[in-house]
């Protein structure tokens, strides 16, 4: 049986986990084109490349157009300034 003093204090726990701030990756989008019968054509994986929107599958940059203004978009809503 294990006793306590009256008048100790408890001992303090050491929390494994720090104070630090979580690591902050850059912002990623996964895109799935699909064709009229819905079945996926192309997969492509989208984040930000020097400040530019970048495809690292298929390791190229959007053209312009509306696929590119609605990347844009979403990376501006996700704090990616850059775009």
């Amino acid at each position: 049986m294990t006793q306590a003093k009256i008048g100790a204090s408890p001992e303090k726990h050491k929390s494994s986990r720090t104070n630090k701030k979580p690591a902050e990756f850059p912002p990623r989008v996964i895109a799935f084109y699909l064709d009229d019968k819905n079945r996926v054509t192309r997969v492509a994986d989208y984040g930000l490349k020097d400040g530019v929107v970048f495809d690292f599958i298929s390791r190229t940059t959007p053209t312009g157009g509306q696929e590119s203004s609605f990347l844009g978009g979403i990376f501006r809503r996700l704090g990616a300034s850059a775009v």
